[in-house]
């Protein structure tokens, strides 16, 4: 079975979100879903939806630049905004002491974490993962019992094809 849209969703949601101090979790997620508002990437288009869900106000980035492989850097309301892994933090010289091992977490659970920094300081982490499908376990149980061999094939990381 292909994992994504046959196992899972197929649409990627935003899972999770631990914002740094002084920023609350809607204040992260305006700024991260600002700065996402243009993408085609199915991560960025996930925040952007959990923002308009939550009826958040965006605003238009500016001065949008992608880091290949690592994420995103854009000014959002006269902000410098990075969003993306935790290679592009440390690249940037921004801390972020004490969030790894709650990212490694999440990520073991088959999410994938974005790090966000504003102006130089860091903002908090956001979350997103494709869902299981409620009905995957039962249908691949049948499967079995039927005397199927089932296997995923995907072409996520071990880690969040194991999750």
């Amino acid at each position: 079975l292909d994992k994504t849209g046959t196992i899972t969703r197929g649409e990627p949601a935003l899972t999770d979100m631990l914002p740094e101090p002084p920023f609350s979790e809607d204040e992260l997620l305006r700024l991260a879903a600002s700065a996402e508002r243009g993408s085609e990437h199915p991560l960025g288009e996930a925040i952007v939806r959990a923002a308009q869900e939550r009826g958040l106000s965006l605003s238009e980035p500016t001065g949008f630049n992608a880091v290949a492989g690592h994420g995103i850097e854009v000014t959002v309301d006269g902000h410098a905004l990075l969003l993306g892994n935790a290679k592009l933090m440390r690249d940037r010289g921004v801390p972020f002491d004490g969030v790894e091992a709650r990212a490694a977490e999440l990520a073991e659970r088959g999410k994938t974490p974005m790090f966000a920094a504003v102006d130089g300081r860091f903002a908090g982490v956001l979350a997103v993962a494709d869902p299981v499908k409620p009905e995957s376990k039962e249908a691949i149980a049948d499967m079995r019992r039927m005397g199927l061999e089932v296997v995923m094939v995907t072409g996520d990381n071990r880690r969040t094809a194991e999750a």
